[in-house]
């Protein structure tokens, strides 16, 4: 009767308007998770035939909590939703596998990570897709991407740049290429595959990842300056002077049309291309002019959204060099 009257009540309360609302609610729904743990299986069945599930309102409390950019209260409607699978038999479901990498997603957005818990969390998510047969699916993606970001984090490149690429792999098989998450897989890969020396893998992962743009105008990415950014400082390490321009170039046009150009972002891709095109000017008559030469080539490639897209591309973790 204490969980119907609680489940009740949260089903009333306001989850959108405030950062209040959203805690409120959290509250009762941890007492009525409290309750549940308490109960044996065949109660917690026979609970269940009685109240509604809390998975919805749940997720949908975490997406509020992802646009408020409130990290410990994403983290911990995660954490939640991940027991309430837990305490309703939904251990080693699809369910349980997309809970365990929200949680890691939440925890690689504090400001103090651990590497080494949000890979458990990855591992554990890893095991449930293997064991379901499930790692065609984009959630797999997402998945086996962020373990790449983890292992890039823990300096080994090489499982990094294999874990990208299994990434882009499973997003081809699901014919999946013209989505935001895509392409910023796509800038992850580029800047790995050049980190690891494979200059013109890297470029062909780029261009890849921009000729979807140029394809598909309406697409807007809200990561797309910053992974196109980390590219560009990739190919400036190995180099590549005109690659990095161009890449900065494009950093720069995208906070031009969200207007975030005097975000810390946009000034940091302000400041990136000016840096580059300082470092050419010094350099010899001949050598500027090839430059520039491949910076016209770059700037024209070779070759010219749903809920679910939505909801993969917010987990989707970004990596840092």
């Amino acid at each position: 009767m204490a969980v119907e009257i609680l489940s009740d009540m949260a089903a009333t309360m306001d989850s959108q308007n405030s950062l209040w609302a959203l805690n409120e609610k959290l509250a009762v729904y941890e007492e009525c998770l409290s309750i549940i743990e308490s109960l044996g299986q065949w109660e917690v069945e026979q609970l269940l035939n009685q109240v509604s599930e809390f998975t919805e309102p749940l997720k949908t409390m975490g997406l509020g909590a992802i646009s408020m950019n409130n990290v410990e209260l994403e983290l911990e409607v995660w954490k939640v939703s991940l027991r309430f699978c837990m305490a309703t038999g939904c251990a080693d479901s699809v369910r349980h596998g997309e809970l365990l990498i929200r949680v890691g997603v939440a925890l690689s957005k504090q400001v103090e990570q651990d590497s080494a818990l949000i890979m458990q969390h990855y591992d554990k998510a890893d095991a449930v897709f293997s064991q379901l047969g499930r790692q065609n699916t984009h959630w797999y993606a997402i998945l086996v991407h962020n373990m790449g970001v983890v292992l890039g984090q823990q300096g080994d490149r090489e499982r990094e740049l294999s874990n990208y690429e299994k990434a882009v792999a499973t997003y081809r098989g699901l014919k999946m290429t013209q989505t935001e998450t895509f392409t910023s897989i796509l800038y992850e890969l580029a800047a790995s595959r050049t980190d690891r020396g494979d200059k013109e893998g890297g470029r062909e992962a780029f261009l890849e990842a921009e000729r979807v743009f140029v394809q598909s105008p309406k697409l807007q990415s809200r990561m797309r300056s910053h992974y196109v950014g980390q590219y560009g400082l990739s190919r400036r390490a190995a180099g590549d002077l005109a690659g990095a321009i161009h890449a900065f170039e494009i950093a720069v046009q995208v906070h031009e049309k969200a207007q975030t150009l005097r975000t810390e972002g946009g000034r940091a891709a302000k400041k990136n291309l000016k840096e580059a095109e300082t470092i050419v000017a010094s350099l010899p008559k001949e050598d500027r002019r090839q430059i520039a030469r491949r910076i016209e080539v770059l700037r024209w490639p070779s070759e010219p959204q749903t809920d679910e897209e939505l909801e993969a591309g917010v987990y989707l973790q970004r990596a840092g060099r």
